[in-house]
């Protein structure tokens, strides 16, 4: 019997479909114990869906009613339902039920043989919260790595391996597959690889890509969606390619431009990793964004600090250590409050 507890809100219609044509068919052979029958009266009034797909096929299968009316009593709150379902069996014969039952019955069997065939796209969602981060492998054995405060979809299928970056910044060691691209969309920009290694991050609405080994495609798209969902139903317009190798970056905060990175940039930008923040001739204002990203706690600063330039290694978990290089080196004022919020200022 199908376990109706692992499907949820986002199940396919077909999903349902089969869900309740399983139902129904438990249901006319009549073995039905009292804990299947308290199972089936809650999944027909957990959604309207349900509700829709049950009276459809019993309206083609017949025979069932007093089956259907018995297990929805067991409910009291699905009283109504029951009442709701033997009204649409007086509305139609038993000889229409009869007629329509054995076409029913070939559907279901048909359906269910050719279910091992069917390409079925199974949806992932990962997410680290501040100060976490999380290495993943994919099926394909693909290599994830989720910075701080980062959530991602994923959705393989046989053709092609998608995802989706809604926040933060995810490391990508992308394994070979000619026969199924690897995209990755983030905003309205798309990334596609086939087998390369890239870090995207994205801050607000700013989109960095800077690939370490390969070479992807960096494409801005047109008609995307809510979800990622979305975007491969709505199949979006590329509007404008670049290619972007090993030992360059791209980013949206200059118009898509690609620059070159130096062995200094990229350790900056993948220290995140080991844990670690590096910071050379960095401007406060940079800094304390980036320590805002993997804290809880609140910085902010004057205004006529912003431009104060700091350097140094830094474990990404070790506010204080920052914060105290600051006051020291910098003599900069740091103001604590009750909340834990902290203000920088000026000796």
């Amino acid at each position: 019997m199908i376990d109706s507890s692992t499907f949820n809100e986002q199940c396919s219609s077909d999903s349902i479909s089969l869900e309740a044509a399983s139902w129904i068919a438990q249901l006319d052979g009549g073995k039905l114990s009292t804990s299947d029958r308290l199972a089936f009266a809650e999944w027909v009034s957990r959604s309207p869906r349900h509700s829709h797909e049950i009276h459809k096929l019993a309206l083609m299968w017949g025979d069932v009613d007093t089956v259907i009316d018995d297990c929805l009593l067991t409910d009291p709150s699905s009283l109504s339902m029951s009442q709701l379902i033997k009204a649409w069996f007086s509305e139609y014969p038993k000889q229409f039920f009869s007629t329509l039952a054995l076409a029913t019955t070939a559907l279901f069997v048909m359906t269910f043989l050719l279910l091992p065939s069917v390409s079925v796209q199974k949806m992932n969602v990962y997410s680290v919260n501040k100060g976490e981060s999380l290495i993943k492998t994919l099926d394909d054995g693909t290599i994830i790595h989720l910075n701080t405060n980062s959530i991602i979809e994923i959705q393989y299928s046989e053709t092609s391996r998608d995802i989706r970056l809604l926040s933060g910044e995810v490391f990508f060691d992308v394994v070979t597959d000619p026969n199924r691209p690897f995209r990755v969309f983030v905003g309205d920009q798309q990334v596609v690889a086939v087998g390369t290694a890239f870090i995207i991050r994205i801050d607000i609405d700013i989109v960095d890509v800077t690939v370490t080994e390969g070479t992807v495609y960096f494409n801005h798209l047109d008609n995307i969606g809510d979800s990622l969902q979305d975007i491969l139903t709505n199949k979006p317009i590329i509007i404008n390619s670049q290619i972007v190798s090993a030992g360059n970056k791209v980013t949206t905060k200059d118009n898509n431009k690609i620059v070159k990175t130096t062995p200094l940039m990229v350790e900056q930008q993948t220290a995140w990793r080991k844990g670690e923040l590096v910071f050379v001739n960095t401007s406060l204002v940079d800094v304390v964004a980036e320590i805002n990203r993997y804290s809880t706690i609140d910085i902010t600063m004057e205004p006529n600090l912003r431009n104060r330039k700091i350097g140094g290694r830094f474990l990404t978990s070790d506010v204080e250590r920052i914060i105290k290089a600051m006051e020291l080196t910098m003599n900069i004022r740091v103001n604590r409050f009750s909340d834990g919020a902290i203000f920088l200022s000026e000796e």
